[in-house]
């Protein structure tokens, strides 16, 4: 339900004409790491996570409310590698992740601005999704600060924190924590 709603956000901020003016489309591209628990209990057998990691794209709408505040909405695509062991096996494989996020930013000096993001991304495959079940989606609470490189592009660095679902079942493959860097480019402004 809330990738829908920040889904119609966007197309809604996206074909406004009464927007264009203050209206930003620009395109990110991440390499993500994650942190956090390493060693998990889980069922029995005790896992030690030895790395998730991978990129993410994305597609961010920013509709500008004044010289020093704005509105974000974003889409994107995640794609991540995890491989860890236990006492009887060795484990890998890869996550692929949908993600929407809104959130305001913040402009702190002339070229540095902070972002708040709350993201969902989805905690499952789509294949495995039993649709009633309480932890279909993984909620975030996300930090970013963007540098301007030049006119159109920046640079950015980004944290966040999972706040619900973090139940062992999905931290064992991709840990509470992100960090993220990248590059972000305008394509109009």
């Amino acid at each position: 339900m809330s990738l829908a709603l920040l889904g119609l956000m966007q197309f809604f901020i996206c074909w406004n004409n009464t927007s264009q003016a203050q209206y930003r489309f620009s395109l990110s591209a991440n390499y993500v790491y994650c942190f956090g628990e390493r060693i998990i209990d889980l069922q029995g057998a005790t896992y030690h996570l030895d790395h998730t990691q991978g990129f993410e794209v994305l597609a961010r709408n920013n509709y500008q409310l004044n010289t020093k505040l704005d509105i974000h909405l974003n889409l994107g695509f995640r794609y991540l590698t995890f491989a860890g062991r236990s006492e009887n096996i060795q484990y890998n494989g890869a996550l692929n992740k949908v993600f929407a996020s809104g959130g305001l930013g913040y402009a702190l000096t002339k070229k540095i601005r902070l972002n708040a993001y709350i993201e969902a991304e989805n905690n499952v495959a789509f294949n495995q999704f039993i649709f009633g079940s309480g932890d279909l989606f993984r909620i975030n609470l996300a930090a970013e600060l963007m540098y301007p490189l030049s006119d159109r592009l920046f640079g950015t660095i980004l944290v966040s924190r999972a706040m619900t679902p973090i139940t062992n079942a999905y931290i064992f493959t991709n840990p509470q924590y992100q960090f993220r860097v990248g590059l972000n480019y305008r394509l109009f402004k």
